[in-house]
């Protein structure tokens, strides 16, 4: 059915969003950029990469588990091997404060993962693959992979995406 009124590829990516997507490895890129095209909820990028000192205020502020110096992040590697994303509608950024913007988030998830997962696939059946490297894909509102999400995880963060890699020296 074509919907005129909302067609597919009507959200453009802000040029904040680009620059932010632009520090992360390029799976990310075109996964998002790829969802971006099919997408009925527009959304942004609110961090791709992060320095090691950011790493460690929002450690300190209890807003990460992760200190960046005893351990690192997915953010924090070179390129970044995940991003921080906001469902954008009503004018505003949303990053699951309240139920129905975690039907965003979990909406946008849902559309990168079977992006990610297909663009994975493929690429494995290619003659160069360029992502032998990554593994899977993993959205922090089902971290431990079963399903079910954010009821039985330890952590929640819906607005959270990251790539599970074989080797993350690679990307010191």
């Amino acid at each position: 059915m074509n919907n005129e009124r909302y067609p597919l590829g009507r959200f453009q990516m802000s040029k904040t969003s680009l620059k932010r997507l632009e520090t992360c490895h390029p799976l990310l890129q075109e996964i998002a950029k790829k969802t971006l095209t099919f997408s009925r909820v527009d959304f942004g990028i609110i961090e791709g990469q992060r320095s090691l000192e950011r790493q460690k205020k929002l450690f300190d502020e209890k807003r990460s588990r992760i200190d960046g110096i005893s351990k690192k992040g997915k953010h924090n590697y070179t390129p970044s091997l995940a991003f921080d994303f906001y469902a954008f509608y009503d004018g505003l950024g949303r990053f699951g404060n309240d139920t129905v913007e975690m039907y965003h988030l979990a909406y946008l998830a849902g559309q990168f993962m079977v992006i990610g997962e297909g663009i994975l696939r493929m690429d494995r059946e290619s003659e160069m693959p360029k992502y032998s490297d990554v593994l899977r894909l993993r959205w922090g509102g089902n971290w431990n992979e079963d399903g079910i999400i954010v009821a039985g995880q330890k952590l929640v963060d819906m607005p959270h995406l990251e790539l599970v890699v074989r080797d993350k020296s690679k990307y010191e």
